[in-house]
Order: structure tokens, then sequence, then C-alpha cells
């Protein structure tokens, strides 16, 4: 799941030491190789039908292992040992953390910077360290979802693959959009939604290069567990949905202005509950046991918490006999339950998604609302506070609708779902962002809507850019001692520090060179454009365009800023060529 804080813009959570791996991992990715179309779409089949497969053997690894916890374990022990095994199973994630220095496991939000400004390069050490945290959660029955972990191990294959057989940048970003596509595919059934989701989500547009790659990755994919026997049935209609007239409008308007506020204040307590013990100095090793532990006492006191949830969404839909459900307000007391339990716990960097926790937090509030809408068929209403909700999470409108229509194979139900998504993402744009990945990325320092070439510069700092080609002198010097210092040297501007070391002012070539023997050189500085050297090389661009300026000086950042070097601007055109 998304991500709330990073050390260092130039990577949402890596250190400068892995960012080095991550970016020589991007350059070992050939960039002059030509984009193969017959390659990529064979390439594509083959990662369409090994993610399939991989998919599979995920459900059934984290089903065996929910089955056993759920039934075997906490059937048979007091409620109080869900606290004791939540923490502990936290306690070793957030230890891994550290050993790992990481900032969290990876997410979503992670492979759209890698397909965005890496080249399509996600390490395999990296997805399959993140895939067995995410099984691990997944199999304790923790109130987390799985789409999330499969998008991150469907892109982790993909690039693997497009670092086997060399394939170019532009091709193993559509290979990895090919692995998302095909993991969201095998997930839910639902091909045209697993293509949408690659494209609206993972490359931020359509491309007619990649329509084809990943649509023959998804349909790959969803024939594989078809084939295998797994079919997602729980959205499935019991009868006919009543018909969605013009009248009913203004209702289905509600359900999505009730699940948009909702799914806000989720989204927020998720991204700002790891801020928060940040800010608190909570040890990083400690955040996931802590959260572990406030989930652990949310479902013993509300066991129906634990989990996917999708039996008790599948009873709520069906309007099943189980009375309890049906009432509104424990309706709404599950609903509250699951939003604080999934917030917190991968908000304090538990592993683990938070797209299907979306769904259920919306589909109890869809409905709790249809006891007070009987003009609804109840089933719509709990579809359009899934969608209204699950779309607002994950940023993707068009997928999540396309969800619903092929999984419900009901045109009123997709209908009734659009114009709840509408309100919904209209309202979270306003008061949050486009998703709750995008708003991560933004809390790293990336901002997706830049051009690529000015998110690089901006990632990069100056350090590898600076010149140290000038004469360093002492403030209480005079011309003619510094003459005669450097005799046989004057070829470039001087920089006057003092005593301690700090950055006084510079003296050009020219006016050194002809200003008399008694002067002293402290009074022969001139202004200069001062750059500090925790600044992005694009910040330092910025700034030389708006001065007009060929060169500046690069200082420290402090009471007393030490001089570091100077940057010439035509250094800086050359990185943005570059």
């Amino acid at each position: 799941m998304p991500q709330n804080s990073a050390a260092s813009p130039n990577d949402p959570s890596l250190p400068d030491g892995e960012l080095a791996t991550q970016e020589a991992l991007a350059e070992s990715i050939p960039k002059r190789q030509e984009f193969s179309v017959p390659r990529i779409l064979f390439l594509s089949l083959v990662v369409g039908v090994v993610v399939a497969y991989a998919i599979i053997g995920i459900r059934e690894a984290f089903g065996f292992g929910q089955g056993w916890m759920m039934e075997s374990f906490f059937a048979r022990y007091p409620g109080w040992w869900k606290i004791v095994i939540f923490s502990g199973a936290g306690l070793v994630f957030g230890l891994l953390l550290v050993w790992l220095k990481w900032d969290r496991f990876r997410t979503p939000a992670h492979v759209i910077v890698a397909v965005a400004d890496r080249g399509g390069a996600f390490p395999l050490k990296e997805g399959g360290i993140t895939a067995l945290a995410d099984l691990a959660a997944l199999a304790l029955g923790a109130p987390v979802g799985r789409y999330g972990p499969a998008v991150t191990a469907g892109a982790t294959l993909a690039a693997c693959f497009s670092r086997w057989f060399h394939v170019s940048r532009t091709g193993a970003r559509v290979l990895m959009a090919c692995g998302v596509g095909a993991a969201i595919s095998a997930s839910f059934n639902a091909p045209i939604a697993g293509v949408i989701f690659a494209h609206e989500v993972m490359l931020g547009h359509f491309r007619f290069r990649a329509f084809a790659p990943v649509t023959l990755s998804s349909v790959a994919a969803v024939g594989i567990t078809r084939w295998s026997g797994f079919d997602y049935t729980e959205l499935k209609l019991s009868s006919a949905a009543y018909a969605v007239e013009l009248i009913h409008y203004p209702l289905i308007l509600l359900i999505g202005l009730a699940s948009a506020v909702v799914i806000l204040a989720y989204m927020r307590t998720l991204l700002h509950s790891g801020e928060l013990a940040d800010r608190w100095k909570i040890p990083r090793w400690a955040q996931p046991m802590i959260g572990g532990a406030i989930a652990g006492a949310i479902m013993w006191a509300v066991p129906l918490t634990a989990g996917f949830g999708e039996s008790t969404l599948f009873d709520v839909m069906r309007q099943g006999d189980m009375v309890p459900l049906l009432d509104w307000k424990f309706l709404l007391l599950l609903m509250a339950a699951k939003c604080l339990a999934t917030s917190l716990l991968v908000g304090l960097r538990f592993p683990g998604g938070s797209f299907f926790p979306a769904l259920f937090i919306g589909g109890m509030l869809g409905g709790a609302m249809a006891s007070f809408l009987p003009q609804l068929d109840p089933q719509i209403c709990v579809l359009v506070g899934m969608g209204a909700a699950g779309s607002a999470v994950v940023g993707a409108p068009l997928a999540v609708i396309l969800i619903v229509f092929e999984l419900t194979e009901n045109y009123n139900a997709a209908t009734a779902v659009m114009i709840g998504v509408i309100v919904s993402n209209l309202i979270c744009n306003r008061f949050f962002g486009r998703s709750l990945f995008i708003r991560t990325i933004a809390s790293w320092g990336i901002d997706l809507n830049l051009p690529a070439e000015q998110r690089r510069m901006a990632s990069r700092n100056l350090r590898e850019l600076l010149r140290r080609d000038f004469h360093t002198v002492a403030a209480g010097q005079t011309m003619g001692l510094v003459r005669d210092n450097l005799k046989g040297k004057m070829r470039s501007d001087l920089m006057v520090v003092d005593e301690e070391g700090c950055y006084v002012g510079r003296v050009s070539l020219r006016q050194w060179s002809l200003a008399p023997r008694d002067v002293p050189v402290e009074s022969l500085c001139e202004e200069a454009l001062v750059i500090y050297n925790d600044e992005s090389q694009w910040a330092a661009f910025v700034k030389m365009e708006q001065e007009h300026v060929a060169r500046a000086v690069v200082l420290s950042r402090g009471e007393k800023p030490e001089l570091v070097g100077e940057i010439l601007r035509t250094d800086l055109f050359d990185a943005y060529r570059k």
C-alpha cells in the first residue's frame, strides 16, 4: 500500500546507496534498442501466463493460512490472542524494515514511480521480499487487501523479464503495465478492467503501442485462471437488479457523496498516521507493532473486521439470513472498525494493500444506506458504495466501473456505479488528490504532472555537477599577497572565505588581476547567485534561468554557510539534455 513519508526526494523510501543501485539497474537496460512489437507481444503473452500462475499460488497460499488462522487458531483461543499475534508480527515486520533500511514495504505507488521515472526497473529483491511479507500478513488474517500485493508481484515479474531479455526502456515500461494488467485481470476475472487499469493507473494515459501487449497479457492471465478453476463470484447478483431510472439518480448521488466523505477519512488517516508517528519520534521498528496491536484489539472487539471480509460483503449484498448484518447500525460499526483498523495498520508500515478494504468500507456504507432508501435495490446500493470508495483510492474510475460490469454482467448496476464514481472522484480530487497512490508519491517530492526530464533533475542533487577549479583565499589578505601566492596560476575567479571557512564573496578574474596591490581582497567581492547544496539540479536550473547568470556559488545550509563549489549553467543544460 501506499506510503506516507520518505527520507529522500530522490526515491520514495530508498537511502542513497540503494538509490544508486536502483539507478544502475535502470541504466543496465539498453537505451537504444528499438521497440520490437513482435518481441514485446511474445513477452507480454509469457508475462500474462507467469503472472496468472503467481496470482493463483498467492491465493492458494494465503487462503490456506488465513483459513487455518480463522478456523483453527482464533476459534480455539481467547480473542486477546489477536493482539499478541498481530503485535508480534508487526515487530518482525518492523525489524525487517530496519534491517533492509527501507521506509516501508513496496506498494503500487513504488510501481508507478518505477514506470514513470526508473525506466521500468523494479528489482526482484524488493518485489520478492515484499511479496513474502504481504503473504504473511494476508495468511495471518490481517484486515488488509490483496490487490495491492498482486500489482506489486505482477510488476516485479514483468521487470525481471525486461532485464533477462534486455528489453528497451520503453518496452520495459510496457511490460510492467502488462504485468499489472495481468495481475488485476487474474485477481478479478476481469480482462477489460485489467487493461484499462494498467493504462489508467500505471502508464497514466492510453498508448496505442501498449494496448495490444497489455490486452494480450490480460486475456492470457484470465484464460489461465479460468482454466485452473479460479473465478471471482462475490459480485454476482442473486437476481436481476431493479431498473435504474432518472428518479433514482439523486439517491445514487447521495450514496456517492457519503462514500466520498468516509473514504476521505480513510485515506487521510492512512496517510497521516505514519507522519504522526514520525513526528512523535516513534522508532520505525515499533510502528508496525503498534499498528498490529491496535488492529488486533479492533478485531477482538469486532471479529468480522479480520481478513478480507469477502464473505461478509457477499452476505450483505445478498440480503441473506444473517439478520445482524442487515441492521444498519451494525453495518456502520463494521465500516468504522475496518476503516480504523486498516488505515492505522497500513499507515504504520504493516504490509498489505488498501484497495479491497476500501471496497468493504464502501459496501458496508451502501448496505447501511439501503435501509433508508427503499426505492433502490439493496444490491445496487452496496455496489455503488463499493465503486465510489474503491475508485477514489486507486484513482481508476473507468477500471472500477468495468470491474463491476464484467463481474455483475448487469447494465443497470454499471450505470448506477458510474454515477456514484463520478461524485466520489470529483469530491476526492478536490479535497485530497487524484488517488491515494498519487498523493503518496507527491509526499515523496515527486510531481508526476511534470515532464520526465524535470522530475529526473528534481530528484538529483547538485553534487555530481559541482566545479572546484577556483582559487580560495582568506578575507584578510591584500591583493599583492594574493598575487604573490598565486603567481603563474591566475586562471579563475577568487572565492573569499573567512577564518572559519565561511563564504564571504567572489572576485572575478578580470577585477583581481587589475586591482592595486594594497587593496584588501574582501573589498573587491561582487554579488553572486547563491544556491545551497541540498537543492536539486532542477531548482538550480530554474534559479539561474530567472537571474540570467552563467554561474552560481554553492554553499552549505546553516548559520555559517561553507563554500562547497560552484555550478555552471552550461553543465545544467547538459544534464537536462541527457
